[in-house]
């Protein structure tokens, strides 16, 4: 990612923010934060369900993005997309490159809803443990060829994102209640990516990953299905 992308990121988290709608990053933009390669075809936000609207409505009034009138070449056409299909989604003017809104309700659902504002006394209760800025470099990897964009150079305006522990339980969780449709091959391909980071204490946030999500890691690694009990 380069730095017309983070200044692009940050410029849209202070937008949705500033029409009083809390954002987290979310997406291939993330990926690449925490060190896997990724094309950004996508600059992905999750909001709190109940402030969609509200949302959208802010992007929709953003310089520089256009609704989509690509139809079946838009990388979220039922024919071409691998993830989750965004309710909401906009282009970068002259790009095929999108912006999307996701609602917590479909990604994040095992959380407590976020409510108007990410104040401090929120992190400090439930997020802080799961959530960090994208300018964090203690808890995030470094920019590195060939790895990703790592942490934000400019703390210009605050972009949260996903620790690396609820990353990987995301995308678990995303797989166990997708695999048998599209979306959980997907995460399927993010979890193969993120697998290495189970080992490697030495990459920022590996030591934060719990023992269930490690196992659940492990297992698909050597090649087994995951065996969850049944909900009684």
């Amino acid at each position: 990612m380069i730095d017309t992308f983070e200044c692009l990121i940050a410029s849209l988290a202070e937008t949705l923010n500033g029409a009083e709608v809390p954002c987290i990053l979310w997406g291939q933009c993330l990926l690449n934060i925490h060190g896997i390669a990724s094309s950004i075809d996508s600059i992905d936000f999750v909001v709190p369900t109940a402030y969609l609207n509200e949302a959208s409505k802010a992007l929709d009034n953003f310089r520089g993005l256009v609704p989509c009138t690509y139809g079946h070449d838009c990388l979220w056409s039922p024919k071409k997309r691998k993830a989750e299909e965004p309710p909401y989604h906009l282009h970068l003017e002259a790009s095929t490159v999108t912006v999307a809104l996701y609602v917590q309700a479909r990604i994040l659902w095992f959380l407590p809803e976020i409510g108007s504002c990410l104040t401090l006394e929120e992190q400090q209760l439930y997020l802080l443990p799961r959530l960090i800025l994208a300018s964090n470099s203690t808890a995030l990897p470094p920019r590195r060829p060939d790895r990703g964009s790592g942490f934000f150079m400019s703390g210009k305006y605050p972009v949260i994102v996903p620790r690396l522990c609820l990353l990987m339980e995301t995308f678990m969780r995303l797989y166990i209640r997708d695999k048998k449709k599209r979306e959980g091959a997907y995460a399927r391909t993010v979890i193969r990516l993120l697998t290495p980071y189970v080992e490697n204490e030495e990459h920022p946030g590996s030591v934060e990953i719990s023992d269930l999500v490690r196992r659940h890691y492990e297992t698909l690694a050597r090649g087994d299905e995951l065996v969850l009990p049944r909900a009684p």
